[in-house]
Order: C-alpha cells, then structure tokens, then sequence
C-alpha cells in the first residue's frame, strides 16, 4: 500500500462502476442531514453532497466523477445503498459537481 518515499496510495471502489483505482482519481461523496423536510414535517431530507478535499465526516462513498457513472449511480440508487439511506436521497449537488468538472469550471483537488 506504500510506495517507497512516497505518500501512501489508497485503493477505492467506485460505486457506479465498482472499478477499484487509487482515491485520486475519485470524487468522495458525503450524507449530509438537512434541517427540515419540503413537506414541512420534522423529518430529515438526506442530501448527498461532494467532499473533494475528503476532510468532511462521516461515512462516505467513492465515485469516479463522470457523467455516465453518476447517472447509473443515480438510476440504481447505489448512493443511499453506500451511504446506508432510507428512501430516497438527493444528489443534485453532487450532479452538478460533476458536470462543473467536466466542463473545466472547476478544477479537482
């Protein structure tokens, strides 16, 4: 897992592909507990928010960042499986991110 002199790598799989490749080459996602709900009841909404400085807390999931993996991702609902959410849970932000590194307006850390 060590390179000699070097930073160790750190092997991840993604969870659209389930390709493993280092955790650089990957957007790390997070849950993140929204306040209240849209229907008003005091419910939680999960959010899936991106984590590309993989500093924030909590369980997360590795995704290679593509458009075409966050949309199987999305269709198969592997988010809230990873991530261990009940129902369903919103990734828009982490679509978003996504297609911003795609478009080259902004860049990964």
């Amino acid at each position: 897992m060590h390179r000699q002199g070097s930073t160790p790598v750190r092997i991840r799989t993604c969870i659209a592909t389930r390709t493993r490749c280092s955790d650089t080459r990957m957007l790390r996602v997070v849950l993140r507990q929204d306040g209240a709900s849209q229907d008003g009841s005091s419910k939680k909404e999960a959010v899936i928010i991106p984590d590309p400085s993989r500093s924030l807390p909590g369980r997360g999931a590795w995704i290679i960042p593509t458009a075409e993996n966050f949309e199987r991702a999305r269709q198969r609902r592997t988010f809230e499986r990873a991530l261990r959410v009940s129902g369903k849970a919103d990734t828009r932000q982490i679509g978003e991110y996504i297609e911003s590194l795609e478009s080259g307006s902004v860049t990964a850390t």
